[in-house]
């Protein structure tokens, strides 16, 4: 990743802009030119710009969009409709809690399956055929999307209100499937609640986030529990 931004112009790119890009491109070469261009076009690859791009809003350029767009068009609308609500969740997702999810399915396919996730598991083959999503090897179920642009192209489809109508089903959702355990997945919910909190309201958003905060302390990553308990703050 150094070495193309050097090859772009981009004297001495500081090491936090590399990590980051190579964090999001995953080091594909596409899309590391395709960001790089992007950053040259907006004239941000001087010292000085990219001093400030540290903390740069990392957005995905339509060339990244439209191959990947490509992609997702071949599937049919039953599995990009389960993607998208999939991509609300996160990189990876668990497809027992997609199957509790309002998801697209056909009704003959749902009919058929002896439960939602059996139904979310035929819709999810189209998409692994595809190499759109992988399964996590030693999780039964569980799935990651084979490249994190993947799922921000999809995300960034969903519009901000229904997104929120998502977190707030998948928060509660959730919160029903870890029952009594739901305190060790703090971090988890918390994020959940936090974007739902228009429709859920803050009290669990808080509840979470302090002991989200908590066990991050207790396990010396101070950082993270700053985020936490700001969040909290925040909603308080």
């Amino acid at each position: 990743v150094r070495r193309m931004l050097e090859a772009a112009g981009a004297i001495g790119p500081p090491a936090q802009l590399v990590a980051l890009m190579h964090s999001h491109t995953e080091g594909n070469p596409f899309f590391i030119r395709e960001v790089i261009t992007l950053l040259r076009d907006e004239g941000l690859l001087t010292a000085e710009r990219m001093a400030e791009l540290k903390n740069w809003d990392f957005r995905l350029p339509e060339g990244v969009r439209e191959v990947i767009g490509r992609r997702l068009d071949r599937l049919s609308r039953q599995c990009n409709a389960m993607l998208s609500v999939a991509s609300v969740i996160g990189r990876e997702f668990d497809a027992a809690l997609l199957g509790r999810l309002v998801v697209d399915v056909p009704p003959a396919m749902a009919a058929a399956q002896t439960d939602q996730t059996g139904a979310a598991l035929e819709v999810l083959e189209e998409a692994l055929a595809a190499h759109i999503i992988e399964s996590i090897p030693g999780s039964p179920g569980r799935y990651r999307f084979a490249h994190a642009l993947i799922q921000q192209t999809l995300r960034e489809e969903v519009p901000a209100a229904r997104q929120v109508r998502v977190h707030a089903l998948i928060a509660t959702a959730l919160e029903k499937m870890y029952g009594e355990r739901s305190d060790e997945h703090a971090a988890e919910l918390a994020g959940h609640f936090a974007e739902a909190e228009p429709i859920l309201g803050g009290h669990k958003v808080v509840r979470y986030s302090m002991l989200a905060g908590e066990q991050a302390l207790a396990t010396f990553a101070y950082e993270e529990a700053l985020l936490h308990f700001r969040r909290a703050l925040v909603v308080l």
